[in-house]
């Protein structure tokens, strides 16, 4: 038996009967010839891969998610410097409602921009009418005056079941509505502004009251609580 060791790889050939056998022996590349992990990757490149994904998880957490939970909003109405006016004709109900909102940073780490806001007025659940309003910013601890000014006229029409229902409340002397409010918000970190979840805001239950004869043709605003309510979004 001839043993012969061939220069292209590591392989014994048995010669038999005139016929070559080439026998394959496992090599350090691994038995298929797939080179084997490097100890350097296994000792340092693999651990540092891990430890960045990680540390990028927790900066973007900490970036959309720890700060904008810090700058909750404070989100009030202020009655007193708040006012409406309703008139009904024949044809049409007028309406004029000015919502004073006050609004809080109570963060006194971050500054926060409010930017696309917009408000709704509703009555009985439907919208009324719509606002736009004006982007801020608020300073750390700061606070801000929104004024929501809602005008809109209703077709007086015996076929509305929400003009009926208005009719008469109006002719009550009370008309309870609610006010949503939307924003976009940026959070202010150094020179930069970062995006952070929008806020909608609930302002329920406000009753418009109607003035007697002594107090002129305002209606006076009242609400079993100030404090309006911010949604999920807020909260992270």
């Amino acid at each position: 038996m001839d043993v012969e060791h061939s220069r292209a790889s590591p392989a014994v050939v048995l010669a038999h009967s005139n016929q070559e056998y080439p026998i394959s022996i496992p090599t350090a590349a691994g038995q298929h010839g797939q080179p084997l992990p490097s100890p350097i990757c296994e000792k340092y490149l693999y651990p540092c891969f891990k430890i960045s994904m990680i540390t990028i998880s927790v900066f973007v957490g900490t970036l959309f998610v720890v700060i904008p939970a810090q700058v909750i909003p404070e989100f009030r109405v202020e009655p007193a410097s708040s006012s409406g006016s309703f008139n009904v004709s024949a044809s049409a109900i007028f309406l004029r409602c000015d919502v004073q909102i006050s609004v809080k940073n109570p963060s006194g780490y971050f500054r926060v921009k409010y930017t696309r806001p917009r408000a709704t007025l509703k009555y009985d659940g439907k919208r009324l009418s719509g606002a736009s309003l004006n982007p801020f910013v608020l300073g750390k601890k700061e606070q801000a005056m929104v004024a929501a000014v809602f005008e809109s006229n209703v077709s007086n029409s015996r076929n509305s079941w929400q003009a009926m229902t208005l009719d008469s409340s109006i002719s009550s002397g009370e008309v309870s509505v609610d006010v949503d409010l939307e924003v976009g918000r940026r959070i202010g970190l150094g020179k930069w502004w970062i995006s952070a979840p929008g806020l909608t805001i609930s302002c329920e239950d406000m009753i418009f009251r109607s003035p007697s004869s002594s107090e002129g043709q305002d209606w006076t605003l009242i609400t079993p609580s100030e404090s309006c309510s911010i949604g999920f979004f807020g909260y992270i």
